[in-house]
C-alpha cells in the first residue's frame, strides 16, 4: 500500500500514516506531515501571578526513528515534493477527479509511485 502525505496531513490522518510506517504496512510517499497524530489532549493552564497561558500535551508523540512527531511530523519513505499548480489541472470542477491516466499527467506523487516504485514492485 502507498500512502500520499504531506504537510496538511494532520491528526488522525498522521496516526494512520505513522502507524502504516511503523508496522511496515504501507510506503509513504511525499513530504513530512503536519505532526498532529500522536500526541494527546492539550492542558491549558494560566499562571496564577503573571497570567500567561501554557499549553502543553499530557503525552508526548516520538516516532520510531526517535524524533518528535509533534516537531518533525512523520517522515515519508520517498521525499516527494507535490506540484500544486499541475494538481489543480488534473481537477475538473463539474466532474472532479479525472481518470488515473489524465492524473498522471500531472499529479507528481501519483506519478512517481505508478513509474517508479510499482515498476520496481513487478
Amino acid at each position: 500500500m502507498y500512502v500520499l502525505i504531506c504537510e496538511a496531513t494532520g491528526s488522525a490522518a498522521d496516526t494512520f500514516a505513522a502507524i502504516m510506517k511503523n508496522g511496515n504496512h504501507a510506503i509513504l510517499v511525499g513530504q513530512n506531515t503536519a505532526g498532529e497524530g500522536l500526541g494527546d489532549t492539550s492542558c491549558v493552564i494560566r499562571l496564577p501571578n503573571s497570567g500567561i497561558l501554557i499549553s502543553f500535551m499530557g503525552s508526548y508523540g516520538i516516532n520510531k526513528d526517535g524524533m518528535s512527531n509533534s516537531k518533525y511530523g512523520t517522515a515519508p519513505d520517498y521525499y516527494v515534493t507535490p506540484n500544486i499548480y499541475d494538481y489543480k489541472k488534473g481537477i475538473n470542477i463539474e466532474s472532479g477527479l479525472k481518470t488515473i491516466n489524465e492524473m498522471l499527467k500531472y499529479d507528481t506523487q501519483l506519478k512517481f509511485i505508478v513509474n517508479k516504485l510499482i515498476s520496481e514492485d513487478l
